[in-house]
């Protein structure tokens, strides 16, 4: 996974998908979420409109819209599934690419080290992509919206300096609804 690559993550909300979205901006990568409800076509499109070198799927009913699309979306280096599903038995002849769970999958990370990592999440700039939202794509292909590293850091820091401090607490519940 190289600066710039790009990692679409198709699933509902989850600790995975944060942990996948987090993950690849922090190597200096793209990440784009896939709505979970997409058909096979639309992932492929956002797959290859993307030029996406890993998919991060939720169980074994999201994985199955990549079995025949994979062996056409020729940037894809890899399918990594999470959840409580076990992976098909038969994965190997149903994909053209490698599947991992997601714990293999960042067990292929254990030998990059800490320093490495900074490295790569320092040379992030400003005005970079740091995340692509593809529409629902109601009124033809999905377009990609392309939100920066500066856009991303400015809204955190609204939020901290317009959010009282203590207004909220370990109490309270935060909702999200859309890829994150």
């Amino acid at each position: 996974f190289e600066k710039y690559d790009v990692i679409n993550i198709l699933g509902f909300n989850s600790p995975e998908w944060f942990m996948a979205n987090c993950g690849a901006i922090a190597a200096g990568g793209v990440a784009a979420g896939i709505y979970a409800t997409n058909l096979p076509d639309a992932c492929k499109y956002i797959s290859e409109h993307s030029k996406a070198k890993v998919v991060v799927c939720e169980g074994v009913k999201q994985l199955e819209k990549y079995y025949e699309i994979s062996k056409e979306l020729s940037n894809l280096k890899a399918l990594v599934m999470y959840g409580p599903d076990a992976l098909p038995s038969d994965i190997k002849s149903k994909c053209a690419v490698p599947v991992y769970t997601f714990e293999d999958f960042l067990a292929l990370g254990k030998d990059v080290s800490d320093a490495d990592l900074k490295a790569r999440s320092d040379s992030c700039k400003p005005g970079e992509v740091c995340t692509l939202i593809y529409t629902s794509g109601t009124t033809g292909p999905p377009k990609a919206v392309m939100i920066s590293n500066d856009n991303i850091t400015w809204t955190t820091e609204t939020m901290a300096l317009c959010t009282p401090r203590g207004y909220m607490d370990h109490t309270d519940v935060m909702l999200s609804y859309l890829p994150l």
